[in-house]
């Protein structure tokens, strides 16, 4: 081979093939294999890994699928993700637009975790198992100020910056954490379980920025607890809402009774009708919604559930009749208020999940020959 003098030829390697073959013009068998390899990637994890070190043009190609999902289910896991983000090459606005599907467990709320929500601000699909109902206040914890940020925490609403010496001997200022934190999430498919370590009856603040471009809304608290929230009035892009209710739990209420009422006692259908209140308000000023669906876990009578709940919005129905604009009550349930007997209670919910998927469609799709044949709720199984 000629070659022109004080010019050499670097040795090819099996890791710069790639991108010596499809250097300088595009190549049409280019596309081939970069659609080859990130459906490679997007189906296997492991594949994924192995490829970024193929090369600088497949590890660009690479990269998105890998951060697409990130979950979060141990403290070491929040440490690991937050080290990748400070000390990675690539720019915060990488992770900002690639990070889509972000899965948190209780465990994983350390302080680490307030960067790594203000960084992937892109995120479109969460589930927050155990999400704070509302902010703490500053907070005197007794402990080492070298402790370890990654021990477990209550919740992620903890601390943005580094701790402070406080005035007390052996004791550590915290900040506040602050709101604009959760803020700066975006998600359109939410499944959260919220929780307040300081209070026993809590109201989530539904009003928040982050809950503002939700369409897809899954709550795993218990009926107990969410029958007292106001959820209608702060969600303005819902349009599919699940509820767990969970009838095997005996968790008393803020009104005193201790399970659904199935009896004609005067506290438990006080309850009946606070939780058909609940659900009628989401009916009506959830001006986008498409579907309710009521989870029924660990129901060994859900028809009777069914008959009751339906009887108790439509009586509160009849009672608005009579109040001004004095509209004829309906004589059937919303078509949209689906009735799901959860068949797997055990299983994990996640926003992402092609079974949360199913269950909208699902669910949908009831919903709509429940308006055709507009003869009220039937029970959905799955």
């Amino acid at each position: 081979m000629n070659r022109t003098p004080g010019t050499s030829v670097p040795p090819i390697s099996s890791h710069s093939m790639v991108e010596l073959r499809f250097s300088g013009k595009p190549h049409p068998s280019a596309d081939v294999l970069r659609a080859t390899l990130q459906l490679a990637a997007a189906n296997e994890r492991r594949i994924a890994i192995r490829l970024v070190l193929v090369s600088r043009a497949v590890k660009e190609w690479i990269d998105p699928i890998l951060y697409h999902t990130v979950t979060l289910s141990r403290a070491t896991s929040t440490l690991a993700f937050w080290r990748t983000i400070a000390f990675s090459q690539k720019l915060p606005s990488f992770f900002a637009e690639h990070v889509k599907v972000m899965c948190i467990s209780e465990e994983a709320h350390t302080a680490y975790l307030t960067q790594i929500l203000l960084t992937c601000s892109g995120v479109t699909s969460l589930t927050f198992w155990t999400i704070p109902a509302s902010s703490w206040q500053n907070n005197l914890v007794a402990g080492d100020f070298n402790s370890d940020l990654t021990s477990s925490h209550p919740g992620p609403r903890l601390w943005l910056s580094q701790p402070q010496p406080g005035a007390g001997y052996n004791q550590v200022q915290h900040d506040s954490f602050p709101d604009d934190c959760f803020d700066a999430v975006r998600p359109k498919r939410l499944v959260a379980c919220f929780r307040d370590p300081s209070s026993l009856a809590f109201t989530p603040d539904l009003s928040r920025l982050v809950f503002t471009f939700v369409t897809h809304l899954s709550i795993l608290n218990s009926w107990e607890e969410w029958i007292f929230w106001d959820i209608g009035n702060h969600l303005p892009s819902l349009s599919y809402i699940a509820l767990d209710l969970n009838v095997a739990r005996n968790k008393p209420t803020a009104m005193g009774a201790d399970s659904l009422g199935r009896g004609g006692s005067s506290d438990q259908l006080t309850v009946n009708l606070q939780l058909a209140r609940t659900l009628k308000n989401v009916l009506h000023r959830c001006h986008h919604l498409r579907v309710c669906v009521l989870v029924l876990l660990f129901d060994s009578s859900p028809q009777s559930t069914l008959a009751r709940i339906s009887e108790s919005i439509l009586h509160l129905e009849h009672e608005d009749s009579n109040r001004f604009p004095f509209n004829n009550p309906p004589s059937v349930l919303d078509p949209r208020m689906v009735f799901l007997q959860s068949l797997s209670p055990f299983s994990v919910r996640q926003a992402h999940a092609w079974t949360e998927e199913r269950m909208w469609r699902e669910a949908e799709r009831r919903a709509v020959g429940q308006e055709k044949l507009n003869t009220g709720p039937s029970l959905l199984a799955m």
